[in-house]
Order: C-alpha cells, then sequence, then structure tokens
C-alpha cells in the first residue's frame, strides 16, 4: 500500500463506539454512527478508533467523504469491484442482482484476499450501482 490519500474529511459527533475504517451513517443532528446492516447508505469512513466513552464526553469524529479511504474489507473483493457496506461497517463486493439498486460505499482501489483485510477505496459517495444497467 502506498502513503495517506485523502480529499475532503470533515468532522461529527460519534452516536456511539466506531471502528477504525469502517462505514458510518448520517443521523438526526448530523451524528455519525456505525453502519450496521448490509447495502447501508454510507455517509463516509471513520478514520479513527472512537470509544462508547468518547462517544458519551462528545468526541468529535474524524469522516472521509471523498477521495480515497483505507476500509476493512468483510470478504474478499477484486480489485476495481464496486463495494458496498455490510453488517458490521465494512466493504464488501456489491451483491449481483439484476434490476436491483444497490448503495455504492466506493470502487477498491486494490484487491483483498479475506475477511479483515485492508483494502484502499475510491469513494464515490451518492451513485447508486444497478447491475441493469451496468
Amino acid at each position: 500500500m502506498a502513503g495517506p490519500n485523502f480529499v475532503l474529511d470533515k468532522g461529527y459527533a460519534a452516536g456511539g463506539a466506531i471502528r477504525q475504517f469502517r462505514c458510518v451513517e448520517l443521523g438526526a443532528s448530523e451524528v455519525v454512527t456505525e453502519a450496521n446492516a448490509a447495502n447501508d447508505v454510507v455517509w463516509g469512513i471513520c478514520q479513527e478508533e472512537v470509544s462508547a466513552g468518547d462517544a458519551t464526553n462528545g468526541r468529535v469524529a474524524d469522516i472521509r467523504l471523498m477521495g480515497i479511504s483505507r476500509c476493512i474489507a468483510g470478504a474478499a473483493i477484486t480489485i476495481g469491484a464496486r463495494v458496498t457496506t455490510d453488517n458490521q461497517g465494512r466493504v464488501v463486493p456489491s451483491p449481483v442482482a439484476v434490476g436491483t439498486v444497490y448503495p455504492q460505499v466506493g470502487l477498491a482501489c486494490q484487491a483483498a484476499a479475506a475477511a479483515g483485510d485492508h483494502v484502499d477505496v475510491m469513494l464515490t459517495p451518492g451513485v447508486p450501482f444497478n447491475t441493469a444497467v451496468s
């Protein structure tokens, strides 16, 4: 892996514990929480570890919104694959089901051999992936 990659980070109040390099969702009052359902709409990637105590004390979490971010893989990923999130905030290859739209986190800039591997992802916020038109 090459060095750091960043374009746009923003601080958000954490609504609970968030693990480093996990996908987050944006909730009410601009509070972020770790994504916890497959195919959640992802707001960004948390760049640091936030404990439950930190969140209770008003900790502001560094969230990568655009650019390239390191993420934690939830399964094997091929380079260039479109990725979405799983129920643990990890990135996984977008499922293939014709006519179904999946919220895309981004494109894998490198391969991951297995769950738990670190993988760089070019974030593509707001871009849905529909296998029927790809």
